[in-house]
């Protein structure tokens, strides 16, 4: 039994006092220059990986449940990304009257995306299901 217990409680220590390394924050230009720069090394280094962004969102469009967001840099570097609506409500606290509005930046923060790779025909990185780090 108190074997059993010790495993359990091995099982349970990774989610209960280690905190998953925080992702490093990278800008838009970086990365896709990397891609540009070599294909495969970039691939290596960033397909599949959270990043993390600091700047602010735009909702695109005006329906409220709508996921496409758009990101803007403080080097002026836009570019598209989603939240899903149920990573959406955190967001809120970093706009003015705490609610989203369509059009209108938010104010600043970092947030981190996965980048599902590289798409070679729209020169851009696929960033999908962001969530507001800070």
């Amino acid at each position: 039994m108190k074997r059993l217990l010790s495993i359990a409680l091995l099982c349970l220590l990774p989610s209960a006092g280690f905190a998953a390394a925080p992702t490093k924050t990278v800008t838009y230009f970086q990365v896709v220059s990397a891609y540009l720069k070599d294909a495969k090394a970039a691939a290596a280094k960033y397909d599949h990986k959270r990043l993390a962004f600091d700047g602010y969102v735009v909702r695109m469009g005006t329906d409220p449940k709508g996921t496409f967001f758009g990101g803007i840099q403080s080097d002026g570097q836009k570019f598209d990304l989603s939240f899903s609506p149920a990573d959406q409500a955190p967001l809120k606290s970093k706009y003015d009257g705490g609610e989203i509005k369509p059009f209108e930046p938010s104010n600043a923060l970092t947030f981190e995306c996965l980048n599902e790779g590289y798409v070679p025909e729209a020169m851009t990185i696929r960033l999908t299901n962001c969530k507001l780090v800070q």
